[in-house]
């Protein structure tokens, strides 16, 4: 229970964390057109990724994996997220 409860309290400031990035560097990379291994992509993506890792590494801690549970089921609502966030970017 605690581990869970752990992993929870870091993906949520990880999600404000992706959120915050995302709203101060898109702004300025659409004007200034950067690469992809600019320090704003990289700020973004690593972000991300953390929060995805994180993502991942509770939902095996948490013993779902050997459960049979479709991907649609319950990340859907972080895919649609994802989509969004990508068209809006």
């Amino acid at each position: 229970m605690n581990i869970k409860i752990k992993y929870s309290y870091l993906k949520v400031f990880l999600f404000i964390m992706v959120v915050f990035i995302y709203g101060i560097v898109s702004a300025n990379s659409n004007l200034t057109g950067e690469g992809i291994f600019s320090s704003s992509s990289i700020l973004k993506y690593g972000s991300l990724f953390l929060l995805l890792s994180v993502s991942l590494l509770d939902f095996h801690k948490l013993n779902l994996s050997k459960k049979e549970v479709k991907l649609r089921k319950e990340y859907f609502n972080f895919l649609l997220f994802l989509l969004l966030s990508r068209f809006y970017l």
